[in-house]
């Protein structure tokens, strides 16, 4: 036998592999370098502590030190200013301001400022205060959703260019695409392993209102950490103060709850990454359950009984407490649309008629999380009982084309 493979054809692999690893590394780089200064930047115009602070007085700006335009501090030009600075217990001093704050424009002016110490270990806020704290609760929300899509985006690029290569090799005469892989894989995957999934059983399973209901919840919290952050900014839209009085005082009475922004952004971030998740579990169960029936089914419940009789003694059992659980839901919905409707009424009772958009939406935040998710919960109800069973019966018709019954070939 002639070998009649090139002598460098190797290495030339090798070195084109490495090649686009080398640039897709500086890339992702650049891409991490220019994400990060345009979320400083952006961070210029956010910042700035709560509405209700320490210390307000005046400054007068002494110098200024100029950045840019591409630096730490982000893009463009923005200045570092010493000031004197005078407060309105009567107390002097020299304080330098952190960039973005003051100009060089603001020499000879008296620039209203304020300091606020969040305690806690945390650094002394000095800002201006010539503008409004409307934006002061929803800083971290957008910054941390900026983070979040900046470290996500070339996560789901590279999932999306490995889904995209195609498969060579001897990848046709494995029976489920994948199996060598979680052969491969250590403890974690050991149940996927023991029930192999195909394409086809895949592409079986329907479209189930658990699933849907998991990636409304996740969606439904993204909408309240939207609207709850938006609610801050026409409470805040006031020059921050000692004693900060929000302009619009009939939101807060409106509001049926008044959760922390913080909060609903920590809690809402966890439950929608819960949710997502266990997309993935419903989805890989579900279509497991199609591929091998009963016997996925009934792996941890023993007895000598035929696995048909099993199965159907467990969906007895399933039908019986899913009429229950159906009646509970239901009742559940039903009960976040009343307290969407009173949400409703409570805002029309507080709120004038001549109020600006974003204070009425701002008002009605509960009534449309509320009503949302009733009709969320209510579209989406499903008993156990009838999810098994529909993914069972479709489980016998691909059993059934196939020459097979049940998950068990017949002679």
């Amino acid at each position: 036998m002639s070998d009649t493979s090139l002598p460098g054809s190797s290495y030339a692999s090798g070195g084109s592999r490495l090649g686009r690893r080398v640039l897709s590394g500086v890339l992702l780089v650049l891409y991490l370098v220019a994400g990060w200064l345009g979320t400083v930047t952006l961070g210029h115009h956010l910042a700035g502590s709560g509405p209700a602070v320490d210390k307000v007085g005046t400054a007068a700006v002494t110098a200024c030190r100029e950045h840019g335009p591409v630096g730490v501090r982000g893009f463009g030009y923005t200045y570092e200013c010493a000031a004197d600075v005078r407060w309105t217990d009567g107390k002097t001093e020299h304080r330098e301001f952190p960039a973005g704050e003051m100009t060089p424009a603001d020499v000879g002016h008296d620039v209203p400022v304020y300091q606020h110490d969040p305690g806690r270990r945390s650094a002394t806020v000095y800002g201006r205060n010539d503008d409004t704290a409307r934006f002061a609760d929803v800083t971290f929300p957008v910054m941390g959703g900026l983070i979040v899509l900046l470290l996500a985006l070339p996560l789901v690029v590279y999932s999306a260019a490995r889904k995209r290569k195609p498969v060579t090799g001897g990848a046709e005469s494995e029976p489920y695409p994948g199996t060598r892989r979680r052969e491969a894989s250590k403890a974690g995957r050991k149940a996927d392993e023991k029930w192999p999934v195909g394409p086809a059983a895949r592409a079986a399973v329907p479209k189930l209102r658990l699933v849907r209901r998991l990636r409304l919840l996740a969606c439904w919290c993204v909408l309240a950490i939207v609207l709850v952050s938006l609610s801050t900014v026409p409470r805040n839209d006031a020059p921050r103060a000692v004693r900060f009085e929000s302009p619009w005082p009939q939101i807060k009475q409106a509001l049926l709850a008044d959760p922390p922004t913080v909060a609903v952004l920590i809690f809402g971030v966890i439950v929608a990454v819960f949710c997502l998740f266990f997309v993935a579990s419903a989805r890989s169960d579900a279509a497991k359950v199609v591929e091998h029936g009963p016997n996925y089914l009934l792996t941890e419940l023993d007895g000598e009984k035929p696995t048909e009789e099993r199965m159907a003694a467990n969906l007895d059992r399933l039908r019986s407490s899913g009429r229950s659980s159906v009646v509970v839901s239901t009742l559940f919905g039903v009960a976040l649309l009343g307290l969407a409707a009173w949400a409703i009424i409570r805002a029309v009772q507080h709120v004038p008629s001549s109020a600006p958009a974003l204070v009425w939406v701002a008002a009605l935040t509960d009534a449309i999380l509320l009503g949302s998710l009733g009709v969320l919960w209510l579209s989406s109800i499903e008993s156990k009982y009838a999810r098994l069973k529909r993914l069972l019966e479709i489980h016998e018709e691909s059993s059934a084309s196939a020459g097979t019954g049940s998950g068990v070939a017949q002679s």
